[in-house]
């Protein structure tokens, strides 16, 4: 088996490139557009609960930290 030998650094390098994307992903998005999606969607503390799950399922996996039991 080989080690990861993924680095802090490319990690934080992908993240913010990830975030850079989101971002210009929805600023396109006018507030009413993007209300009037979410809301035929789901609701705001859902839609914020499943970002924060695949972050933290997407540094699990960079990181391959934890068990994998718990996902």
């Amino acid at each position: 088996m080989t080690e990861d030998t993924t680095s802090l650094a490319a990690v934080s390098q992908d993240w913010d490139t990830y975030q850079q994307l989101l971002l210009e992903a929805i600023a396109v998005l006018t507030d009413s557009s993007l209300l009037s999606m979410l809301s035929r969607i789901c609701t705001l503390h859902v839609i914020l609960y499943a970002y924060m799950i695949a972050h933290v399922r997407w540094f699990h996996s960079v990181q391959s930290e934890g068990g994998d039991d718990r996902w």
